[in-house]
């Protein structure tokens, strides 16, 4: 069994060998015009239960659930932002 991993180097490698081939045969992810959105997604992954249950550990005697979780959003939203500016 191999172990395959798809990585950042592995998807700029991809879209280079489909842009040289001049190919575009729509088979799986669109990996040059969905890249920044796939990375920021996989690569920004944040568990959003034990991110609460973190912040709940400092914060739930001053703040509500409801802000706790709101809070965890935001966070997950602004990662996610700033790994797909990278790419």
């Amino acid at each position: 069994m191999s172990n395959f991993k798809i990585d950042e180097k592995w998807l700029k490698e991809a879209i280079a060998i489909e842009d040289e081939a001049n190919s575009d045969i729509h088979a799986g992810l669109e990996l040059g015009r969905n890249l920044s959105e796939y990375i920021s997604t996989t690569k920004s992954y944040i568990d959003r239960q034990k991110l609460i249950s973190l912040l709940k550990e400092g914060l739930d005697q001053i703040l509500s659930q409801k802000d706790i979780e709101e809070m965890a959003d935001k966070l997950q939203r602004e990662a996610q932002e700033k790994v797909r500016k990278k790419f």
